[in-house]
């Protein structure tokens, strides 16, 4: 038996778990690449600038907001 999506008279969707799905989609693979560049930058290249630093807080604020737990 299909299971049909009941749409709501107001014609609002649920689309939490499609945006969910799209930010990990988005979040995981920036943080890999953050933390494969500033390995490279601190033990290969000894040399960690102003520029790494920005990077570093920009991933941890993006991340800050999803780690608080709703009131």
């Amino acid at each position: 038996m299909e299971k049909s999506e009941t749409i709501p008279s107001s014609g609002d969707r649920n689309l939490g778990p499609l945006i969910l799905g799209l930010n990990w989609a988005i979040f995981s693979p920036s943080t890999i690449l953050v933390c494969l560049r500033l390995i490279t930058r601190i033990w290969i290249t000894h040399n960690f600038g102003w520029d790494d630093a920005t990077i570093l807080l920009a991933q941890v604020s993006e991340d800050y907001p999803k780690s608080q737990k709703p009131n």
